[in-house]
């Protein structure tokens, strides 16, 4: 497990008592931070699993055929955390996919971050925590479960396809369709890689810290193409939603990438 470190340290505060309130779950691989969470959260309250199987745990995660976690799922984390512990000790909410979480909803689940009910341990999981509110990363403990850092040659081959992208931007219809022919060709990177850019544009429009985002190295171009263009942050998420619904759709079916990518060019 590629967290072992972070659970290690996790496992030590807990059996300690010196944990923190609430924590933000990131990197990593697949259900990591989940499994994580989980474990973590059967150390804090002495027993396994959640919902029926333990009372004094509740996972909260996007059902099949749901877009985004509704604010009544919010509701639910501040009812949990009114009611006594089943056992005696602890009680744990945990949240996955909170970037799926709309704002009015993660506005609400703030104020329980603001003023945590005794003996309340919150996990949110993350797999894009720059798109998360800035008010919520500034309250939560962060723990990445990615012990990876990108090569040289890993950020020397994003560093050109951002290039690309940026002048993707600044072009015209008819010169976007002509990169984004070339870029297309043969390149699986695509999708990730731009979606990255924007969901760090999307942090700097949420006023977060340049230290937080995933391509920090490159926090003065990400700044730049956000004032050239003058984006909102509606504008940005509404391109990262069509990058992630997209990418997926070319990663598991023959559909035509560069057709895609035209259509997706046309937001920016």
């Amino acid at each position: 497990m590629k967290g072992k470190v972070q659970m290690t340290m996790l496992k030590k505060i807990f059996t300690d008592g010196t944990h923190a309130h609430a924590y933000l779950f990131y990197g990593g691989e697949g259900g990591e931070k989940k499994h994580a969470a989980l474990e973590l959260a059967a150390l804090a309250t002495g027993h396994e699993g959640a919902g029926t199987q333990n009372p004094d745990v509740l996972l909260i995660e996007l059902e099949e055929g749901e877009e985004n976690i509704s604010i009544a799922k919010t509701r639910t984390v501040k009812e949990f955390f009114s009611l006594g512990s089943h056992f005696g000790g602890r009680k744990v909410a945990i949240i996955d996919a909170f970037e799926r979480m709309g704002n009015a909803a993660a506005s609400a689940l703030l104020k329980i971050i603001e003023e945590p009910p005794e003996n309340a341990v919150l996990i949110i999981i993350s797999d894009h925590p720059a798109a998360l509110l800035p008010a919520i990363l500034s309250r939560v403990q962060k723990v990445r479960f990615s012990e990876e850092e990108m090569s040289d040659e890993d950020i020397d081959k994003r560093r050109e396809m951002f290039y690309t992208l940026r002048e993707i931007i600044t072009a015209h219809d008819s010169q976007r369709f002509a990169l984004v022919e070339k870029i297309s060709k043969g390149n699986d990177d695509v999708f990730p890689a731009w979606t990255s850019f924007f969901r760090d544009c999307a942090y700097v429009l949420a006023k977060g810290c340049d230290a937080f985002l995933e391509n920090a190295w490159y926090a003065s171009e990400i700044h730049d193409s956000v004032e050239k263009r003058n984006y909102s942050l509606s504008r940005v998420r509404a391109i990262i939603d069509e990058l992630v619904h997209w990418g997926y759709i070319a990663k598991t079916t023959n559909a035509n990438k560069r057709l895609i990518l035209e259509n997706i060019v046309l937001l920016f």
